[in-house]
């Protein structure tokens, strides 16, 4: 083989194992150079995807500059500045919780740990109001504390009786309750919903089983028609899930059914139960009461026992978003 010929193959060689240039632009419209290193990873057109070689010149800061432009550092110099604005108040506002939000309750010794961590919340300012905390271990109470306000605003503290909306854990409340009935032998999960409630197959629905609506593969996530006050009033509600059109073939997917689920759980168990009741006064009925357990599908009694629900202020909006994209 000539020189030339073996000259020819070492370059070849060498393009081959080289890493490939590719052109960037970064703020202020200024060009540079970072070296990416291509491996065979593809997306889902089959194309290859190029993965940032971190131990080169690049580094994840330079990756998102790429990925969201000069945006990015704009964002993070105002969150920056806005933050050390925010700087005084930031630190002052932990001192001014008082006495009153020490933590109360009982706590196993081997256990003090999480009262430690718990109560730093306080400290830290991190807890605005207050919260509670109880923990079963091996079926035996083992933590049970609470702290801080149930309304600050208001001057009303955490008790031992403070109770706090559950929102969306409320479907593990419902399904025990279907639980319950598959356990009585009144219905089983494999049973089609409309062997109970005919008026609901309607429109490619007539497959779905009760198994379907309790791992959120009902296909009605949420209804297409507006849903009024009245409708949930007059029980209106039932006939629009009944009718609903699924997204997807019952069965055939999952998604998080946040609007619907409660409703069609209310829809099967008022057709099956000879009292004609919905899960809230089922689960109220056969469950709570029976077991002395001060939990609510909805609330009739004193309202001073419900905590209050408070949202972020904008000083802790803007620290959390700095420490993600520190982090990050």
């Amino acid at each position: 083989m000539s020189d030339n010929c073996k000259h020819k193959q070492e370059n070849r060689r060498r393009s081959a194992t080289r890493p490939s240039k590719l052109l960037f632009r970064e703020s202020r419209s200024r060009v540079t150079q970072r070296t990416i290193r291509t491996f065979p990873i593809h997306n889902q057109s089959g194309s290859r995807v190029p993965i940032f070689n971190t131990g080169g010149e690049t580094s994840m800061i330079q990756f998102k500059q790429h990925m969201y432009g000069p945006s990015l550092n704009s964002s993070l110099k105002a969150l920056f500045l806005i933050y050390l604005i925010s700087f005084p108040y930031i630190f002052y506002y932990p001192f001014v919780q008082d006495a009153s939000d020490t933590v109360r309750g009982y706590s196993d010794k081997r256990f003090q740990k999480v009262v430690e961590v718990f109560s730093s919340n306080f400290a830290s300012g991190y807890e605005r109001e207050g919260a509670a905390l109880t923990i079963y271990h091996r079926g035996k109470q083992v933590v049970n504390i609470w702290g801080g306000y149930a309304d600050r605003s208001a001057g009303r503290k955490w008790t031992a009786n403070t109770i706090t909306p559950v929102f969306s854990a409320t479907k593990a409340i419902a399904s025990l309750v279907i639980a319950v009935l598959v356990d009585r032998g009144v219905l089983k999960y494999e049973d089609r919903v409309v062997k109970y409630w005919p008026e609901y197959g309607a429109n490619g629905k007539e497959n779905t089983t009760i198994e379907d609506v309790l791992t959120h593969k009902a296909g009605i996530p949420y209804l297409k028609e507006q849903i009024l006050i009245e409708d949930i009033q007059s029980g209106q509600i039932l006939n629009k899930v009944a009718s609903a059109t699924p997204l997807w073939e019952p069965g055939t997917a999952s998604g998080y059914h946040p609007v619907t689920f409660g409703l069609i759980l209310d829809g099967i168990l008022m057709n099956v139960d000879p009292k004609g009741r919905n899960v809230a006064q089922f689960f109220k009925e056969e469950i709570a009461e029976v077991h002395g357990i001060d939990a609510h599908i909805g609330f009739a009694g004193d309202h001073k026992r419900v905590a209050k629900v408070t949202t972020p202020m904008f000083w802790e909006f803007v620290r959390d978003m700095i420490k993600v994209s520190v982090n990050h």
